[in-house]
């Protein structure tokens, strides 16, 4: 016989935003029926001052929501600091401003947290909606090569609940998405965003601070759930499906993956190891230059990240670098996709945003 079943937790939804924008007003029409069916409160945060939103856009929005509020400090993390301050819930989920939440997605996502009193934080998955005939083949077949990606963004782990595992050592990978998650607020304020990660006007990066929050909770030993049924979309705007955009992503990442790195305490991949890494890459690079154009690119993205990662080991050494091609990756060459390191995945989405 089958116990009671617990009640869901109270619960925020956070939602940062720079503008009022056609996305915003999607996500909101899933995100408000689905909060009121449960009771949850709605907190929209904008990344700048009320008087760079318009009026007519401030009264229609507080109409909306629960908590309209404002962060001037630039950056997500600011952002999401204030809000997470501001709000009540015993559990705080977050979405994208610009991604769409699939029926049922708030339930399902809090669901966890009613089974098993000791879970901190539930992630879901993240599917990208194309437009149209879709991306080209290059930017598909990267983006199917591995289960989580900023490329999209993307995060699917399957279609069956399971516990993530905590990523060691010098891995970032396979956390949750801050596109679709939700975590207890009590281990939010023990581990709060970090300013030198997070999209930002003002340093260029575009995430980062999602996976770092996900593994300082998961460090502390309590479960964190992958959840499929708390699913969430996230329309992809062309100009994101260009190789100057991809490749640009991954030379970020690799800049997002060091201060992650660093932030955790953990000890940074060996730069000797990593020069001759790159020099494999470049042989490859020119070699199999002739062969078909989905590998060009992906030998291309591979090399990109890997040149900015030596070049930031490098300035936080102190030595130059080896050689004109990494400090002229992201300057003097059109940008080509990155790929990750052979021993493990880039940060998320991060880099996103």
């Amino acid at each position: 016989m089958q116990g009671k079943p617990q009640p869901l937790p109270r619960c925020s939804i956070v939602i940062t935003t720079c503008v009022d924008s056609p996305g915003l007003r999607a996500n909101l029409e899933q995100v408000v029926p689905q909060a009121a069916e449960v009771g949850a409160e709605i907190c929209l945060i904008f990344n700048c001052a009320p008087e760079d939103v318009a009026s007519e856009s401030r009264r229609e929005l507080a109409g909306l929501v629960d908590h309209l509020l404002f962060e001037t400090t630039p950056g997500k993390s600011a952002a999401l600091n204030t809000a997470i301050s501001a709000v009540q819930g015993e559990v705080i989920a977050f979405t994208d401003d610009d991604a769409i939440p699939c029926s049922g997605w708030l339930r399902s996502l809090l669901q966890p947290f009613a089974e098993d009193p000791s879970v901190a934080g539930v992630g879901g998955p993240v599917l990208p909606l194309f437009e149209g005939d879709g991306p080209p083949r290059w930017y598909r077949r990267l983006l199917a090569r591995q289960p989580s990606s900023f490329l999209g963004p993307k995060h699917f782990h399957g279609n069956q609940k399971r516990p993530y595992e905590c990523p060691t050592g010098d891995r970032v990978d396979g956390v949750p998405f801050g596109a679709n998650c939700a975590w207890r607020r009590d281990a939010l304020l023990r581990h709060p965003y970090p300013q030198a990660l997070g999209p930002n006007r003002a340093t260029g990066l575009r995430g980062g601070e999602d996976t770092y929050v996900a593994i300082k909770i998961m460090e502390e030993g309590h479960p964190v759930m992958y959840q499929p049924a708390a699913r969430v979309v996230h329309p992809v705007e062309p100009s994101r499906m260009t190789v100057e955009y991809v490749l640009e992503g991954y030379r970020i990442q690799a800049i997002e993956y060091v201060r992650i790195v660093q932030h955790l305490g953990r000890e940074l991949p060996k730069l000797p190891k990593l020069k001759k890494h790159l020099a494999a890459q470049r042989r490859k690079t020119w070699a199999r230059w002739l062969q078909n154009r989905d590998r060009r690119v992906r030998r291309q993205t591979r090399r990109v990240f890997t040149e900015q990662l030596v070049q930031e080991l490098q300035g936080l050494q102190g030595t130059a670098p080896t050689s004109s091609s990494a400090t002229g990756a992201s300057q003097h060459r059109q940008p080509e996709p990155p790929a990750a390191l052979p021993s493990h995945s880039t940060p998320s989405r991060a880099t996103k945003s």
